[in-house]
């Protein structure tokens, strides 16, 4: 982040996750993915590093995270969940993960300011409240 100071806040580790009826399908790496549009392709790279042959060739592309996780739990296909951000659709059972393996990414979510920038007392309160909350490992 040229400019920025940033802070991680979560790392992303990678699962692939779908509806529960689909959850009982040994043959899931067949089933369409569901992909993000403008997100980093990973299904490549998470068959590899899971050891599973072959990589599923249909596949259905979202505008945004959101709503591929509504089409995931719909049973439209299989989403390569980024966890945190599916861990209450696990926790509710609306998603299930299909493996076990997660691919840790280098990827993640970050808290940014201008380098520049100070903080008002507020804004380093919250700051500070947001850190403790969510700080992932490095």
């Amino acid at each position: 982040f040229p400019g920025r100071e940033a802070d991680r806040l979560t790392a992303e580790r990678l699962v692939p996750v779908a509806a529960p009826a689909l959850a009982g399908d040994d043959n899931w790496p067949s089933l369409p993915l569901l992909l993000v549009a403008g997100a980093r392709e990973m299904w490549a790279e998470w068959f590899a590093a899971a050891g599973l042959a072959g990589h599923p060739r249909r596949s259905h592309r979202f505008d945004s995270f959101v709503t591929a996780m509504e089409a995931a739990s719909a049973g439209a296909g299989v989403l390569l969940g980024s966890r945190p951000l599916v861990d209450a659709a696990l926790d509710s059972k609306t998603l299930v993960r299909l493996s076990d393996y997660e691919l840790s990414s280098t990827s993640g979510h970050f808290l940014t300011k201008a380098s520049t920038a100070r903080l008002t007392g507020a804004e380093q309160d919250f700051r500070q409240w947001l850190l403790l909350r969510l700080s992932a490992p490095a």
